[in-house]
């Protein structure tokens, strides 16, 4: 009996921690350089609009704002994150998390190269090999590449308290590690 309990307890205590160590499939880092071209404040005051270029000590034309991402899979799960570089600043603090999911057959046929992302509040990430699209709290960026590694597009965030903005963006994207994320997408069925 003493040795059937040893045994139960070694058999239970492996189990578990298998069960718990796993390493990742694939993980890609990568960060997107932007160059700030434009700056559109927009607010209103006392019923009416307010236009600005920038803010004072803050980003502006030819600034340069940094996104990181980073695209985990294991088993049959994707995610990815990407953060702005800007997080001391709130104006422009940029988080969004996906998790993708698996298509079916009509759309792998319907839509063979377009990948959703989904949080809780549901899809908040989309992404092709012409075009990105992500959502975070109360800002959007959405960039089109335009020749291989090079994107632009704009930030756009939405407060009603402080003013809604639009920011143009050329991006950059050192090493295209956005490219091995859409073929490991494609690949696995998502």
């Amino acid at each position: 009996m003493k040795y059937l309990l040893i045994l139960s307890y070694l058999l239970f205590t492996s189990v578990s921690w298998v069960s718990y160590s796993f390493a990742y499939d694939i993980e890609i880092k990568g960060n997107l350089s932007c160059k700030v071209k434009s700056v559109y404040i927009l607010e209103m005051v006392d019923g009416k609009p307010k236009t600005y270029s920038g803010w004072t000590g803050g980003i502006n034309v030819n600034s340069t704002l940094y996104f990181n991402y980073e695209y985990i899979g294991y088993s049959s799960v994707r995610k990815i994150t990407i953060k702005s570089d800007h997080w001391e600043d709130l104006k422009f603090r940029f988080l969004s998390q996906s998790k993708f999911r698996k298509k079916d057959s009509s759309d792998r046929d319907d839509m063979p190269n377009v990948y959703f992302g989904y949080s809780a509040s549901g899809l908040n990430a989309t992404l092709t090999g012409e075009n990105l699209w992500f959502d975070g709290t109360m800002r959007i960026l959405s960039l089109q590449r335009y020749y291989k590694n090079d994107w632009h597009g704009v930030l756009v965030r939405n407060d009603a308290s402080s003013g809604d903005n639009i920011i143009s963006l050329d991006c950059r994207n050192p090493g295209n590690s956005l490219d091995e994320i859409l073929k490991d997408l494609r690949n696995n069925g998502y």
